[in-house]
């Protein structure tokens, strides 16, 4: 190894190319795969009024991050999905949540089921993240299931 460095979630190392092959055997013969099912806490329902008060009240939890998950809300039924940007990496959506216009947002690239799935239906619950900013606010979807309406 010639160099190595990193953080609690990440790490990094340089060799030389020569010793790919012995790095490769290394891992095979030392690191095994643990198959894990994916979970997801839900904290609590998401309000449909107010979200800036909401924002407020979690200020004194901030700042989130690594160690200090951001809380994760469900928002049942919400309708009228409809695809108004698409990028490399995110899709934008507007939609309806209890009769109230809420603005969604995925972070993923194309090949994701979650946003395909949000491309191609008009109701779901929905599970994600607050984003409030100055501009708008936004709901970081993190995983989706279908709904009927």
């Amino acid at each position: 190894m010639l160099a190595g460095g990193g953080h609690k979630a990440a790490a990094g190392f340089t060799i030389d190319a020569e010793n790919i092959d012995m790095l490769q055997d290394f891992l095979e013969e030392n690191m095994t795969y643990k198959a894990r099912t994916p979970s997801l806490d839900i904290d609590g329902i998401l309000p449909s009024t107010n979200l800036p008060l909401l924002d407020r009240i979690l200020q004194p939890l901030r700042p989130f991050g690594y160690q200090n998950k951001p809380p994760c809300f469900l928002a049942p039924y919400v309708t009228h999905i409809t695809p108004t940007k698409s990028g490399e990496r995110h899709s934008m959506f507007q939609a309806q949540y209890q009769g109230k216009p809420l603005r969604l947002v995925r972070f993923s690239d194309a090949s994701c089921p979650i946003r395909h799935h949000l491309e191609n239906t008009k109701t779901a619950h929905l599970a994600g993240f607050l984003n409030i900013s100055k501009e708008f606010s936004s709901f970081l979807v993190c995983d989706a299931l279908p709904a009927s309406p």
